[in-house]
């Protein structure tokens, strides 16, 4: 491989998705507004240190305990749902503050001021790793060895 033949990073993070079945960003608009949202293995450092300090920001949230329809606890707590600190509820859930976190705030709030659903991110994640299982389970579509 020539020194020419070596994609930028972009390119390459294009190559990676296409090869698992999948395109690096989700790409749509919401009342004439382009927004991406980029799957989590092609997050810059930046953004994931953001997304991890909102997760962290959440630790303190108040949780409750899961009982299963046969009266069994669910091993574990979770999220009370909508997100709560001290029983008030916080003003941001979760894909939102995710959303802040790769977007900034300002592009956020233009978003939902929109009706862009904060929701939106885990489905496209959750397509994501979707196309990626299928790959898996189908074998590669490409024979490269690079």
């Amino acid at each position: 491989m020539s020194k020419d033949d070596i994609p930028d990073l972009e390119d390459a993070i294009e190559q990676l998705a296409e090869y698992f079945g999948f395109k690096a960003h989700y790409d749509f608009k919401v009342k004439g507004e382009t927004y991406r949202i980029t799957y989590r293995q092609f997050l810059t450092a930046e953004v994931e240190h953001k997304l991890q300090a909102a997760e962290k920001s959440l630790e303190d949230c108040d949780r409750v305990e899961i009982v299963l329809p046969n009266g069994k606890k669910s091993t574990g707590l979770r999220y009370m749902s909508p997100l709560r600190r001290g029983g008030e509820i916080l003003p941001d859930g979760r894909d939102a503050l995710r959303l802040i976190a790769m977007w900034g705030e300002e592009k956020y709030r233009k978003f939902e001021a929109a009706g862009g659903p904060p929701e939106m991110l885990t489905t496209v994640w959750a397509k994501q790793e979707s196309e990626y299982e299928k790959w898996r389970k189908t074998g590669s579509k490409s024979s490269d060895s690079d």
